[in-house]
């Protein structure tokens, strides 16, 4: 399961195409009709179900997690840097919650700026508490803000935490655990929604579900925390200012580029603002798509081409961005089709129409899969949620790469409970 669903999709279309040029007469296309290809696509979307199924029931039966049991001994002093942004509304839970947690040496810097009482009440928290330390933000970024943050801190771990988001009271210790243990360099805490499922909110925790704990993603996500040894930031020269957006994946990608393992930690809980209308779900895809066109960009402009196996594998980690433009192309294709009516626009348009198919058809799944690894029957109440936002990821992808340069420095809030 280590073959990502998109490398899956790619291999069928390219066993069509190769199993068409060796028939090599195309007019055969003429006479099947367009449910034939939606047909078609059942099969390998089918099997692809059968598998994922079936990978989901042997995790359930295995839950072989990494070793993130929380260390008690020798436990070094944490650095938890917090930038908020406007967002005295929620603030106060952020750092309360902190402060509760089962940890023997912190320091809790808060980063606070913005038009609210966002300062004013992270001032307050450092007069009640001496583990808390307030600095004002300036408005150039959450990179910045970081950085001005880790100039105080003290610890030998820095632990990166949103003002939105409340930890366990176990959350430090099994956080930064397996970092003191010596296994890795970099962790991610689990992050779940701070209000009521909806079906929003349950297509994202199926995602979570799935990259996580069926697929072993061990992505850094700032939603969810993320502790690194201090050593390693300083190597890295701290956060990268140029970074306006994406400051989470840029830093796994730092890290994964310089072969240092990151890992995610289960045990490691908190609950984080997740978007809970379709509004707002569609404004934070729309700024992760850009971001994440952005950073892709950049890695191109810095990346040498020195054979085309570079080329292949530059195309093979942004090859989601492609296939946004090919659902778009829709209109061409069938255009083509009813106008000209040749071999060739048959293959396009048909082509197509199997591509489509199959990756909707195939998107069916998570939910169940979700229920299959969890037992959870409410899961399945969300069915048809990953194919109806799959489809629409399509079109606003091509809207986000079209204005990517729209992309601007992230500052959160303000936040109501």
């Amino acid at each position: 399961m280590k073959k990502t669903f998109l490398d899956k999709i790619l291999t069928c279309v390219l066993l069509m195409i190769l199993a068409l040029i060796w028939l090599r007469d195309l007019n055969f296309l003429s006479s099947m009709a367009f449910w034939h290809f939606i047909l078609l696509a059942t099969i390998p979307s089918s099997m692809y179900w059968i598998l994922r199924i079936k990978w989901a029931i042997s995790k359930r039966e295995r839950k072989r997690y990494s070793n993130c049991e929380p260390f008690d001994d020798g436990l070094p002093l944490v650095s938890i840097l917090i930038p908020a942004w406007d967002e005295g509304a929620i603030i106060d839970r952020s750092v309360k919650s902190v402060l509760e947690v089962d940890y023997p040496a912190f320091e809790v810097i808060v980063i606070a700026g913005g038009k609210d009482d966002t300062y004013r009440k992270a001032k307050k928290w450092a007069k009640r508490d001496k583990r808390v330390r307030a600095i004002k933000q300036q408005p150039l970024g959450k990179n910045a803000a970081l950085n001005e943050g880790l100039r105080y801190a003290n610890g030998d771990i820095i632990v990166v935490l949103d003002a939105d988001t409340a930890v366990s009271q176990g959350w430090l210790k099994s956080l930064v655990s397996p970092i003191v243990r010596g296994e890795v360099l970099a962790t991610t805490g689990n992050h779940f929604p701070d209000e009521e499922m909806n079906w929003v909110l349950g297509y994202e925790c199926m995602i979570k579900i799935r990259n996580r704990y069926l697929d072993n993603d061990i992505s850094l996500f700032g939603g969810a925390s993320i502790a690194i040894s201090k050593r390693v930031l300083n190597e890295l020269g701290g956060f990268n200012e140029k970074i306006i957006a994406g400051v989470d994946w840029h830093l796994y990608t730092e890290l994964a580029r310089r072969g240092l393992k990151t890992i995610f930690v289960p045990s490691a809980e908190v609950k984080t603002n997740l978007p809970r209308t379709f509004t707002h779900f569609l404004k934070t895809e729309i700024r992760w798509k850009r971001a994440l066109f952005w950073l892709s960009l950049k890695t191109l402009r810095n990346t040498p081409i020195k054979g085309h196996r570079e080329i292949v594998e530059l195309l093979r980690e942004n090859i989601f961005f492609l296939t946004p433009f090919l659902f778009a192309l829709f209109p061409y294709f069938l255009l083509i089709y009813i106008f000209e009516k040749s071999s060739i626009s048959s293959v396009f348009w048909f082509g197509w129409v199997f591509y489509f198919s199959l990756i909707i058809l195939s998107s069916t799944v998570l939910a169940v899969e979700v229920y299959f690894y969890t037992g959870q029957r409410s899961w399945l109440r969300y069915l048809l949620v990953p194919p109806t936002l799959l489809t629409l990821e399509f079109i606003y992808t091509v809207y986000a790469i079209l204005t990517f340069k729209k992309l601007e420095p992230r500052f959160k809030g303000p936040r109501k409970l």
